[in-house]
């Protein structure tokens, strides 16, 4: 078989797996690995109330660390985001300003201008 027939073997191999990736739910390089007990001193929790969440699945599994079970900071981060829905909505504002405003992203303070601009509820029969 010769070299050109082996890239293009591997390169369609490379295609399938690629359809099969999920990415990791966190950031090997950035994230803090926390024990148990962190996680729980982070959310100003018992222990007994972590244990109850993760026997009824509403929060995430930790992963295996040399062994250890340890929670990245990432997934604890992606659970809190998911059960405050008004965080999503201060995003969609921001990503909304962003895209009236037409700025860049480095424009924090006039983007944020532009997110109480369009927060705020329009006052019916203002007076002349």
């Amino acid at each position: 078989m010769n070299p050109n027939a082996i890239a293009s073997i591997l390169r369609d191999l490379t295609k399938v797996l690629d359809c099969f990736y999920e990415p990791l739910p966190f950031d090997i390089k950035r994230d803090e690995m926390l024990t148990m007990d962190e996680v729980c001193q982070r959310l100003k929790i018992h222990r007994n109330t972590l244990v109850g969440w993760l026997k009824k699945g509403s929060f995430p599994e930790p992963i295996d660390v040399s062994g250890q079970k340890r929670w990245p900071t990432s997934m604890i981060n992606a659970r809190i985001y998911e059960d405050n829905p008004h965080l999503r909505e201060k995003e969609y504002l921001m990503k909304q300003a962003q895209r009236i405003s037409k700025s860049v992203p480095d424009n924090y303070e006039h983007l944020l201008a532009e997110a109480r601009r369009i927060s705020k509820p329009e006052k019916s029969g203002a007076s002349a």
